[in-house]
């Protein structure tokens, strides 16, 4: 346990976070600008163009924020930089298909028609609660509390173990500011 809290309260980890939430206002700022314009071009289905743009700039942000703040990797070496955006694009990419596959499973598989007739049963639900409302407070609440979560412990274990790895003292070398 306190292994654990020494982990969530280190510096790098409350960076990781604070650069987490930052990417968020990232993504969601970059969606909000371009749904409008994608929706000129792609109607409804906007968000074909615009999720996927808003995700891209988000990623490239967090690696910037992640590289030099989070895990301290100052490298400009070309090659260095371009072996870590990779290893963090695929980390990424595999998160994505992770998150994806965990809606299909809560979303599709466990609908909320389930936790709707569970709701009614143990109690009367109020007339506001049609199946429509719930549904979509129980996809809200999978995605934010659930899937949210899983993903962004994943992301920073890729992180740290895959893309941002030390070796043998790398940190120290990267950064001879820290000896």
């Amino acid at each position: 346990m306190k292994k654990l809290w020494k982990l969530l309260t280190s510096r790098e980890f409350l960076l990781y976070v604070l650069f987490g939430v930052l990417t968020t206002l990232v993504n969601f700022g970059a969606f909000w600008v371009l749904e409008p314009l994608a929706k000129t071009i792609l109607g409804e289905r906007s968000y074909w163009l615009s999720n996927p743009i808003a995700w891209f700039l988000s990623v490239v942000f967090a690696f910037v924020t992640n590289k030099w703040f989070v895990f301290e990797h100052k490298s400009k070496k070309p090659k260095t930089i371009a072996k870590e955006a990779g290893g963090f694009f695929a980390s990424r990419l595999a998160t994505l298909g992770i998150e994806q596959g965990l809606m299909i499973v809560f979303f599709s598989w466990l609908e909320g028609r389930a936790v709707f007739w569970v709701l009614q049963k143990l109690q009367p639900l109020p007339a506001w609660a049609t199946f429509e409302r719930v549904d979509s407070l129980y996809r809200m609440v999978i995605k934010v509390c659930v899937i949210s979560v899983i993903t962004v412990i994943l992301n920073y274990v890729f992180s740290k173990l895959f893309v941002f790895r030390k070796k043998g003292g790398a940190k120290a070398e990267a950064n001879p500011a820290q000896k």
